[in-house]
């Protein structure tokens, strides 16, 4: 009897590095086929990934280096789509930029036969090195290792997608598509479109008068909490062009986050004097 070969489908970067090194080490040989396109942001309806790095460099203001999340080899369409055999799309609808990932992939998909690793839920313990162990949640594929993976069997958890589970996801991309705004971001356990100044207070609550390493801004918004829904580059752009209007001041090369800083700017008031 001939085995159906099984093809994974993976959202965001790294996450296919992560699934492919876990595969291994179970001595699992699996095909891994990997999306890294952010559709978390800029235009998507069309999704055209060169339309979406311009619209990228000069609203979001990201860098020459962000280039590769919209290059063509990282983004291997055709495979995810037409490889013969079982799909098995691993998402996590706790980050923004997979769950959109996953959500055009299906779209494109339409009625074609799938199963999903569904990682909204499922927690498992983080053994730190200093012997102490971390109950968590798997916010991202890209951000667990691969012996988490191999060491929980998270691939036991596949399920066939279901019509009426697949026609609530296609018809919710379909209402992203239509409204084509400049974000999407998760409000409770749903995506909705946002202005591309939605994360701005963020940003701005964590600078103050003095300058402060950008990476450590950037990275504030990483890690547990309700503002962990997006990926750095995002918060990195986005004060790119705070410091363009003026409402941060930088110094050092901003493109750089280990080797910028950024503050923000003290109010005039009306005296002349800082208020």
């Amino acid at each position: 009897m001939t085995t159906e070969p099984v093809i994974h489908i993976t959202f965001g970067m790294h996450a296919d590095g992560v699934l492919r090194a876990a595969l291994k080490l179970a001595g699992r040989q699996e095909q891994v086929v990997r999306l890294w396109d952010d559709l978390s942001l800029g235009p998507i309806d069309p999704p055209d990934a060169a339309a979406r790095w311009g619209w990228a460099k000069k609203e979001l203001g990201l860098y020459p280096h962000h280039r590769h999340m919209f290059a063509e080899k990282n983004n291997a369409w055709e495979a995810a789509l037409s490889t013969p055999g079982r799909r098995i799309a691993w998402v996590s609808r706790r980050m923004p930029h997979e769950f959109c990932g996953f959500l055009e992939w299906l779209w494109r998909l339409g009625d074609g036969p799938c199963e999903i690793v569904d990682l909204h839920d499922v927690k498992f313990d983080w053994h730190l090195r200093d012997g102490t162990v971390r109950r968590e949640p798997v916010a991202s594929l890209g951000s667990i290792l691969p012996a988490h993976i191999r060491d929980n069997a998270f691939w036991d958890l596949v399920r066939p997608l279901t019509g009426a589970r697949r026609r609530r996801y296609q018809e919710s991309w379909s209402r992203l598509r239509h409204e084509n705004a400049a974000l999407r971001v998760l409000k409770g356990n749903t995506l909705v479109s946002a202005p591309i100044s939605h994360y701005d207070d963020f940003i701005l609550s964590h600078t103050t008068t003095s300058f402060r390493k950008v990476a450590r801004i950037v990275g504030s918004s990483f890690g547990p909490g309700p503002h962990y829904k997006a990926c750095l580059y995002l918060f990195h752009g986005r004060m790119h062009k705070l410091v363009e209007a003026g409402v941060l001041e930088a110094q050092g090369n901003i493109a750089q986050m280990r080797f910028s800083e950024v503050r923000r700017r003290e109010k005039i008031g009306a005296a002349g004097g800082p208020g």
